[in-house]
């Protein structure tokens, strides 16, 4: 160590980086945080359930049918219940979360949707909150 003070304040805080540095982020205590190291923690895997929920919370659309309907033909246009919340099925399809995507489609709150609904749609320019999980496309019925 130096005996000028200066350099030896900086080596000290360049010390207690590197120590910092070397530990999970998440066990150091917030207070002791640059910011670099509270921006990875917060982009972190630890904190990918809350960021894939705002970023699906994000990517969802109000559309018309007539937006939707190119995609029907292929298969990939979910009809999700109103009672259900939108974000939580996407992140359900998104998670592969079998049990409860099971769940919903035996009540048939989460199904395919079918040619009848199309139709019925197709008719009213019917209005839909939607979220793509590709290849999927989820709506929900406004």
């Amino acid at each position: 160590m130096s005996d000028n003070p200066i350099e030896k304040k900086n080596e000290q805080n360049n010390e207690e980086k590197h120590k910092n540095e070397s530990k999970p982020l998440s066990s150091i205590p917030s207070d002791t945080l640059s910011d670099e190291q509270l921006k990875a923690l917060v982009e972190s895997d630890d904190n990918e359930d809350i960021n894939s929920v705002d970023k699906i919370n994000r990517e969802t659309a109000r559309l018309q049918w007539q937006e939707v309907e190119p995609h029907f033909a292929s298969g990939n246009v979910i009809s999700v219940a109103k009672e259900l919340d939108l974000v939580a099925v996407a992140k359900a399809v998104a998670d592969d979360n079998t049990v409860a995507i099971k769940q919903w489609m035996e009540e048939q709150q989460v199904i395919p949707t079918s040619d009848e609904q199309a139709i019925t749609w197709q008719k009213g320019n019917a209005e839909f909150w939607a979220v793509v999980i590709k290849p999927l496309i989820l709506i929900q019925p406004i």
